[in-house]
């Protein structure tokens, strides 16, 4: 990830996801899941949310009651996160996820943010996840599901900043993955610690 954005890119890339991603109230309906879970999961500190987005896994967590702390790297995704009442960090979410003292997180999410990373980011990605998060903690990703035709012929396609498809195979397989904790459903994982 840059560690700076251009702010005509920035700028560009807030109104891409405004258009591309989903009507809110659809995504946060898929995301609804993974905020019931956790909040019916006892969380032994609390969760960090990388790539904040539009906002609507914050604002899932908001409502379900579990403490939150967004982290986003573009300037305008964090200012229009911080209007609409929201306490986002402007970081590097790789920067931010390397800092955490170990053991010390709930959860960490990220919800359409690891296919934005080369393959040796996305390693120590997960690697410093699995340090920082505390024992009944848990990793929730989602990415683009490569084994749906359009996605992965087409749609995966549009946003300039995806790296490369991430089959959930080769996530599984990964060096600190606990395979044996993994639930995987079209494009997403959740591991517990």
């Amino acid at each position: 990830m840059a560690d700076s954005l251009d702010s005509d890119f920035s700028s560009f890339y807030h109104a891409f996801s405004a258009r591309f991603r989903g009507p809110h109230e659809l995504v946060k309906a898929r995301l609804r899941v993974h905020a019931e879970f956790l909040a019916a999961a006892t969380l032994p500190g609390p969760a960090v949310d990388l790539g904040v987005g539009r906002g609507e896994w914050i604002e899932l967590a908001r409502e379900h009651g579990f403490q939150t702390i967004a982290v986003d790297n573009n300037p305008d995704i964090v200012a229009a996160a911080r209007a609409r009442g929201f306490e986002v960090v402007e970081a590097d979410a790789l920067d931010y996820l390397a800092q955490a003292p170990e053991g010390s997180l709930g959860a960490v999410t990220g919800f359409h943010l690891i296919e934005h990373l080369q393959p040796p980011q996305r390693l120590r990605f997960v690697r410093d996840a699995w340090r920082a998060l505390a024992r009944g903690g848990w990793l929730i990703l989602e990415w683009p599901n490569m084994k749906h035709p359009l996605v992965a012929q087409y749609t995966f396609w549009l946003d300039p900043t995806h790296q490369s498809p991430l089959p959930s195979e080769l996530m599984a397989s990964w060096p600190s993955m606990p395979a044996s904790k993994i639930s995987r459903s079209c494009g997403s994982t959740m591991a517990g610690r």
